[in-house]
């Protein structure tokens, strides 16, 4: 019999995991069921995370979220790979896939460090996914809306994100909210930017227009509006001038000045020159040594001056000399 092709037999090899992780049993709590076959502790503390999330999202979409999801926690990262389709960059940690209402997160054994925490941030972010294409019933919102909506629902902010955005801010170096469309494509650092700023930029929705204007965006959404219908019926401006407006208040809140009268800013602002500071130093200073070193290579060492027990004496292989 002759053999399958390779690429065959790994195609095979990947249904087969997918369909053991698919077939394992869950665990039904509310609207959801949790499969994991792991510790029986993280299942209900994912419980307790999609509970809190659902609660806050009912008051942020103004829904009753009465939909089911099928949520899997990856054991391996070939099983994360299987579950999510394959259709996901490699620095992501976790998917959701609104077609199908299924979330599949890594377990917090595959993240590198704050593990409990930034696991169950993950949760409450792709579960906010799922609730957001609910509440618009299947129509796609902008990258940024979904993106920023879901770290604000989850709370996912923190120093890493002020260092995107002051870096961004001190090197003019900020993505356009259309341009996120394709984060999925980004490396690990444009996409980390690209996550801050969507957060930004809905929080700078919900306190410069309110929740009430909010709300009249997703109803526009919901209702088949384009996004620049959208957003003139709810904020007064299409998403050219939403997304120059929008930077306009990056820039005023991100530069050398107003870092300097932030006072937490301003501080991260001058670790982050002192830190540079250092490494140009360094960098000299080893361009300096490079330089000596390769001088003295050049160099001729090899001098001779004599008998070293007797410096008077002539060595006794220099003849010439007596």
């Amino acid at each position: 019999m002759p053999k399958l092709p390779i690429f065959v037999a790994v195609i095979l090899g990947l249904l087969a995991v997918r369909a053991s992780a698919t077939d394992r049993p869950g665990d039904r709590s509310g609207p959801w069921v949790i499969h994991y076959s792991g510790e029986p502790h993280l299942v209900s503390a994912t419980d307790s995370v999609l509970k809190l999330t659902r609660a806050s999202l009912q008051n942020f979409l103004r829904s009753d979220l009465d939909f089911e999801v099928d949520l899997y926690i990856a054991e391996s990262e070939e099983e994360f790979d299987s579950l999510s389709y394959y259709r996901i960059p490699e620095w992501s940690v976790g998917v959701a896939i609104s077609e199908l209402s299924l979330i599949v997160v890594k377990s917090p054994s595959l993240l590198s460090s704050n593990a409990t925490l930034g696991y169950e941030k993950t949760v409450a972010h792709e579960y906010a996914h799922l609730a957001l294409d609910h509440r618009l019933r299947g129509v796609r919102p902008p990258r940024w809306f979904n993106e920023g909506m879901a770290m604000l629902v989850a709370t996912d902010w923190g120093w890493q994100n002020v260092l995107d955005l002051t870096m961004a801010g001190l090197f003019g170096n900020y993505v356009q909210l259309e341009e996120i469309e394709q984060i999925n494509r980004f490396d690990r650092r444009k996409a980390s930017l690209a996550y801050s700023l969507s957060y930004l930029a809905v929080q700078y929705m919900y306190e410069e227009y309110g929740h009430e204007q909010v709300y009249v965006f997703l109803d526009s959404l919901a209702g088949n509006a384009s996004i620049d219908n959208a957003l003139l019926g709810s904020v007064g401006s299409d998403y050219a001038n939403f997304d120059q407006e929008f930077h306009l208040y990056l820039k005023s809140r991100f530069n050398l000045i107003t870092l300097a009268g932030d006072t937490v800013y301003f501080w991260l602002a001058m670790a982050l020159i002192l830190i540079l500071g250092a490494f140009l130093a360094y960098r000299k200073k080893r361009s300096y040594y490079r330089k000596w070193e390769d001088e003295e290579k050049l160099a001729s060492t090899d001098f001779d001056y004599g008998d070293p027990d007797n410096p008077e004496r002539p060595d006794d292989d220099e003849p010439w000399r007596r």
